[in-house]
C-alpha cells in the first residue's frame, strides 16, 4: 500500500497546482450556491462543490504526504537509525491507512452526489 501510494503521490506532485486551482473552484461554487441562491432551492450543486473540494484535498493531501519515498530499513544501521526508520514507515502506514477510509468516505459521498444529479 505503501508503495501504491508514494507512485500516486509522486506523480500527482506535478499537478498539485491544477488540484488547488479546482479547490478553489469548488469553494467558490459552494459559496455561489448558498449566497446567491434561494434558500429553499435543490442544494444539489452545493453537495457537488463540496464532493469536488473533498476530491481536490484528498489528492493533494496524498501528492504532499507521499511524494518522497518512505526511508528504507538497514539492518546494519545503529539502533536509533532502525527505530526512527521504523517510526517513520509506522507514521506513514497509519497516514495510507487514514487516507484509504477517507477516500472510502468520498466515494461514498460522490455516490451521493451522483444520485442526485441524476435524478434532477
Amino acid at each position: 500500500m505503501l508503495k501504491f501510494y508514494s507512485v500516486l503521490g509522486r506523480r500527482l506532485h506535478g499537478y498539485r497546482r491544477l488540484l488547488w486551482c479546482l479547490a478553489a473552484f469548488a469553494i467558490l461554487v459552494f459559496i455561489g450556491t448558498i449566497f446567491w441562491s434561494e434558500p429553499m432551492d435543490d442544494q444539489t450543486y452545493a453537495l457537488g462543490s463540496i464532493v469536488l473540494l473533498l476530491w481536490a484535498l484528498s489528492l493533494i493531501v496524498v501528492s504532499q504526504a507521499f511524494s518522497t519515498p518512505a526511508p528504507a530499513f538497514n539492518p546494519a544501521a545503529g539502533l536509533m537509525d532502525r527505530i526512527r526508520v521504523r517510526v517513520a514507515r509506522g507514521f506513514r502506514w497509519i497516514m495510507a491507512i487514514t487516507t484509504t477510509g477517507l477516500f472510502c468516505f468520498v466515494i461514498l459521498l460522490s455516490f451521493k452526489a451522483s444520485g442526485l444529479f441524476l435524478r434532477g
